[in-house]
């Protein structure tokens, strides 16, 4: 497998004293140009090796395929020799010896997402082509996760359970997350924290001191959602820094995104319908498929249901208002082939479950966590006028529930932050070499925003991916495979021609399972599979049966990575503590495959069966894979998995 959770397949690593007046450090008085921190002597870096804060997988080896440690960098850097704070790097090396002088520099969204929490599955799915070339520096941001400080407040956190599980009426929520925002105000305050400080400007300025500290010069830069703000203020302020950036799911300087979230909301979600009404075979399945979510919304709103969710264990109530929540969540990470069967079977008042859970409790909660986000969104937003966004043809309950998740100009009023010069927020204009990707169905990024950034930016190239959510780069072989060849020669036009071969393929349930032809050039395979199961990714079938039960299927050709190093990657997302022992081989006209078989869960499909089939030719490993409900499995093992077995072979 190419290893995953069913929600990172599906998705996708990927994203609050009244009357306080905001504050100015003196570093945001100066011209923005001056900004950009001077190249340290290697004698004079601040880097700690330190361990890794994540399970460094099997087959990597710390301390030489990935380094961590510790970065110091001024908390004003106005002031480089005044306070510092501490920000965690993960250095993953590349495989060559003699890579390319630039890293890649990745950074995450949010604001108040961690980079670092990305770090293990990079390093099991990252393309081998990109280890190849060059080192991949992921640089947590400050305030963030793994660094020191870590803004988390607990009075938030408590507050987003509370209300995830048990929503209230919304005037009350917002001022209890008031509330517990100036709590997290006191308490950061208290530990000596200078909240203004936590900002974009400096955020980039940071960007740049780890990098330099690092003892690299140029570099390349990605960034998702919120990183592409840093993206362009680097662009602004060390342009000779950047061989090249890619921006996924960008968002342009100045924009007032929350203002339009609604909007962009409804636009996704009637695409969505649209996409369903003019398939076939979803229409013919899902005929009314949009007035039924409108009264599933209605049912919801006027007799909310209990969810039970297993991992944590909480019973949690869900309305209307959750329902477009994680819908809105949904068309964001990009489990868009599901939706229409997962709508179905959710009835009013029984059905399955899975349109809830298979994203996980935690995507119930909007309420930010960290008060980096409110430093840092307060900096770039609360001085805006009120944006009188269109409302047009948005129904009202979205605009509600996108809003509440959104805004947050209550919150800038009470939260100390930076006022930031008018030009920190103007469209940016650039030369270097620049890669733009949009996906379709992104409620809250959409492809106006790349073209908005473009007309700045003369050596950008701008590309939109079919039935793709927030965010493209490694969530899709194409999109990947462009960002590769742009890294390598950011200066020529990019071949796009896969985008074509892209599609949205929605799951059908089906009752009966017969076997039809397939080949599969990319993995240089062909066979047998079952008609009606959804290809939901390269190599991946998805069945459902109708009453809400599904299984996933998988036939592929193995990245070119360990395979021990691959299995143990898988053991998070099958549900087990460790890989078992072969139960025997089967010979067939073209392979010799090992066979496993055992007990798991999958995140969306819950408990499982699994049979697996791996057999090596030469380097390559080819793999089958099959995870079903236990009740399920005599039937599909001998309906689905032996005849797929048997029938692989290499594409002539």
């Amino acid at each position: 497998m190419k290893k995953w959770t069913l929600f990172m397949m599906l998705c996708s690593i990927l994203l609050s004293s009244c009357g306080q007046p905001s504050v100015t450090p003196d570093l945001l008085s100066q011209p923005l140009e001056t900004l950009t921190p001077t190249a340290f002597p290697a004698a004079s870096s601040s880097f700690e090796p330190s361990a890794c804060p994540f399970t460094v997988p099997e087959g990597v080896t710390e301390g030489e395929d990935v380094l961590c440690g510790w970065v110091s960098v001024p908390e004003e850097h106005a002031h480089p020799q005044g306070k510092t704070i501490r920000l965690r790097v993960a250095l993953i090396k590349s495989s060559s010896r003699a890579p390319e002088a630039d890293p890649l520099v990745i950074e995450s969204g949010g604001p108040g997402v961690s980079t670092i929490v990305s770090a293990p599955g990079i390093l099991l799915t990252a393309d081998p082509d990109l280890r190849a070339r060059r080192d991949m520096l992921l640089i947590e941001q400050r305030g963030t996760r793994y660094s020191d400080p870590f803004l988390m407040c607990d009075a938030l956190f408590t507050l987003a359970q509370q209300q995830a599980t048990s929503p209230g009426d919304p005037a009350e929520e917002a001022a209890d997350r008031l509330d517990a925002a100036e709590t997290c105000r006191q308490q950061l305050e208290s530990q000596g924290v200078r909240l203004a400080a936590y900002n974009s400007l400096e955020n980039a300025a940071d960007i740049l001191w780890v990098v330099s500290d690092l003892g690299y010069d140029r570099f390349n830069f990605y960034g998702i959602s919120y990183a592409t703000l840093l993206a362009q203020h680097l662009m602004r302020m060390a342009p000779g820094r950047l061989r090249s950036v890619i921006m996924d799911a960008p968002v342009p300087l100045g924009m007032d995104y929350a203002a339009q979230a609604p909007q962009n909301t409804q636009q996704a979600l009637n695409l969505f319908f649209d996409h369903c009404a003019a398939d076939a075979a979803c229409q013919a399945a899902y005929p009314e498929l949009k007035t039924h979510f409108t009264g599933l919304v209605a049912s919801l709103n006027a007799q909310p249901r209990s969810i039970h969710f297993d991992s944590p264990a909480v019973d949690v109530t869900v309305n209307g208002d959750t329902l477009i929540w994680m819908a809105y969540q949904h068309l964001l990470y990009g489990t868009i082939p599901m939706l229409p069967a997962w709508l179905d079977a959710l009835t009013d008042k029984e059905g399955d479950e899975a349109f809830f859970t298979s994203l996980g409790v935690s995507f119930l909660i909007s309420t930010p966590l960290n008060g980096m986000t409110f430093s840092t969104r307060c900096a770039d937003e609360a001085e805006w006028p009120a944006a009188q966004a269109k409302m047009d043809g948005v129904d009202p309950q979205v605009v509600r529930v996108i809003q509440r998740s959104m805004d947050i100009q209550d919150i800038c009023k009470i939260w100390p932050y930076a006022d930031l010069p008018e030009e920190a927020s103007a469209l940016i204009h650039s030369e270097v070499p620049t890669l733009i990707f949009s996906g379709e169905f992104d409620p809250v990024t959409p492809l106006a925003n790349a073209q908005i950034i473009s007309t700045g930016l003369p050596n950008s190239q701008v590309y939109q991916f079919p039935g793709l959510g927030h965010g493209a780069f490694m969530k899709h072989r194409c999109p990947t495979e462009m960002a590769l060849a742009f890294l390598d020669k950011p200066d020529q036009a990019v071949d796009s021609s896969c985008i074509a071969g892209m599609e949205l393929k929605f799951v059908i349930p089906t009752s009966t399972i017969q076997l039809q032809p397939f080949a599969d050039p990319d993995n240089g395979i062909q066979g047998l599979l079952p008609a009606g199961w959804g290809r939901v990714q390269a190599g991946l079938y998805l069945y459902m049966d109708g009453k809400g039960k599904s299984a996933l299927l998988e036939v592929s050709r193995l990245p070119d990575i360990p395979l021990e190093q691959q299995m143990a990657s898988w053991l998070p997302g099958l549900g087990i503590d460790r890989f078992p022992e072969s139960i025997g081989t089967r010979e067939t006209a073209a392979f010799t495959w090992e066979l496993y078989t055992f007990p798991g869960a999958i995140a969306g499909l819950g408990s499982i069966r699994a049979d697996v089939a791996m057999a090596k030719m030469g380097t390559a490993v080819y793999y089958v894979g099959l995870y079903v409900p236990p009740e399920d499995y005599a039937a599909l093992h001998e309906q689905v998995f032996l005849p797929v077995v048997d029938a692989l072979t290499l594409l002539k």
